[in-house]
């Protein structure tokens, strides 16, 4: 009788085993670890529940005949912890954002509802969805060196997801902008909190930046008072609002948000976690908007060294990383350094993505620039000629990323002394910049009112 309690018991227990090596494998630290696990308390009471229920359904369905081998009592403990895992996410459903969100009973709930799906993984994968808030990153650039301008960063799928950076030909603003203004719309609790995030990244990709802000302020007041002021989903809000402060020209007002967002990551990850690194990188990009390029310098090098430990050598995150590097160091003057950066970073693009990727252009362009910044723009010319002829395919030829290109290009064309072949370069970039500014999108951040 009780020896099919044992093979429940055992049933239920290689259930949960398995459930831990998937959590295990996806994440980068303890699986259970708050705030992404419910918990180490809360997730060893929800395994002795689970294995107590498989125990106990496996011995009932003995006594009641309803099995009679062994193989059909472990299937028994195997299956059990079912029920018990749909009746707790009835009660987490039903709970909603009320109550304490760190209380054990949440937990406890959370950790029982998830026993199939569980874990957040604590480390985004390759390829997963972008972070709101976007973060260094490469990108043409018009001036005279090359620079690293925000776009997505790598941060952990727990955290809530904006779409990608939408631009280019066949995208329908008008369906877009309303889709998410409804979904900004609601009472003040943590869902509410997501549209909001993503009306306001949209924002900032048309170049509102002044209408995103009020959004991302909302969304982080929301958050704040949903799960109190050191959980990652509030890190995420600091990094989005410190970034629209940085599209305004306001880097002083941003650099303590990107501090406290890192601060709160560490607490939460660990100071190796990939979503650290994604910090640093924003932290070290506001330095260098300040001036600071030395103690950027040394935040990009403490961020390349955990996604290399995390990615290996030849990751296109680590390319990244390489890239904002290169460009403190030119900033620095060591161009010589950078340059080499630069080439790895070209490297690592061109096998991660091929030849022609966008991602591509954007390191051939800057490595064009820093051979420029050398006095080498023969050898810079070619890389700019490839670095426009990827993005012209890829986005068209009235882009604003064109433009740069174009610009770029009859930059180097000038310093060659060919200052014919400049022109005609520099009027048709005009061209198509006046064509963007001449329509412009009104969109007011009470859209989400």
């Amino acid at each position: 009788m009780w020896l099919y309690a044992l093979w429940g018991l055992a049933g239920a227990a290689a259930n949960r085993a398995l459930i831990y090596l998937e959590a295990s494998r996806r994440a980068t630290s303890r699986p259970w670890q708050y705030p992404y696990g419910p918990g180490g308390d809360a997730y060893a009471v929800s395994v002795l529940l689970h294995c107590a229920i498989g125990a106990a359904a496996a011995w009932g369905a003995e006594r009641t005949g309803v099995v009679s081998t062994i193989p059909l009592g472990v299937a028994v403990g195997i299956a059990a912890p079912v029920v018990l895992k749909k009746l707790a996410g009835y009660v987490v459903a039903l709970l909603g954002s009320a109550g304490e969100q760190r209380s054990f009973g949440r937990r406890l709930l959370i950790a029982l509802a998830d026993a199939a799906t569980a874990f957040r993984p604590a480390a985004r994968q390759p390829g997963a969805a972008q972070r709101v808030e976007p973060t260094v990153d490469d990108a043409f650039t018009g001036g005279e060196t090359a620079t690293a301008e925000p776009a997505a960063a790598v941060e952990d799928a727990p955290r809530r997801v904006a779409p990608p950076r939408l631009s280019g030909p066949g995208v329908n603003w008008s369906d877009i902008v309303p889709i998410l203004a409804i979904n900004s719309r609601g009472d003040e609790v943590a869902g509410s909190a997501t549209g909001l995030t993503n009306l306001a990244g949209l924002l900032r990709d048309l170049g509102h930046p002044t209408d995103a802000r009020p959004l991302y302020e909302r969304a982080l007041s929301i958050d704040e008072t949903a799960h109190g002021p050191n959980h990652p989903a509030v890190a995420t809000d600091l990094t989005s609002l410190a970034g629209v402060l940085r599209d305004l020209g306001r880097a002083a007002e941003a650099k303590p948000l990107y501090e406290r967002a890192l601060a709160i990551d560490e607490t939460a990850h660990g100071r190796t976690h990939p979503t650290v690194a994604s910090d640093l990188n924003n932290l070290a990009n506001a330095l260098r908007d300040l001036g600071d390029a030395a103690e950027a310098k040394q935040l990009y090098e403490r961020a390349l060294h955990i996604t290399e430990a995390c990615y290996g050598e030849h990751h296109p995150i680590v390319a990244t990383g390489l890239n904002n590097l290169a460009g403190a160091l030119l900033e620095l003057d060591q161009p010589i350094k950078a340059e080499r950066l630069y080439e790895r970073a070209v490297r690592i693009a061109e096998t991660s993505y091929g030849p022609d990727h966008p991602a591509v252009a954007a390191k051939l362009n800057n490595l064009a620039h820093a051979l420029r910044g050398q006095g080498r723009p023969a050898e810079a010319k070619p890389l700019f000629e490839r670095a426009l002829a990827i993005t012209e395919a890829t986005y068209g030829p009235t882009h604003r990323i064109v433009a740069i290109g174009l610009n770029n290009l009859a930059n180097a064309l000038r310093d060659l002394g060919q200052a014919a072949e400049a022109r005609p370069l520099f009027e048709r970039a005009l061209s198509i910049e006046e064509a963007n500014l001449a329509q412009p999108l009104h969109i007011r951040a009470d859209a989400a009112r």
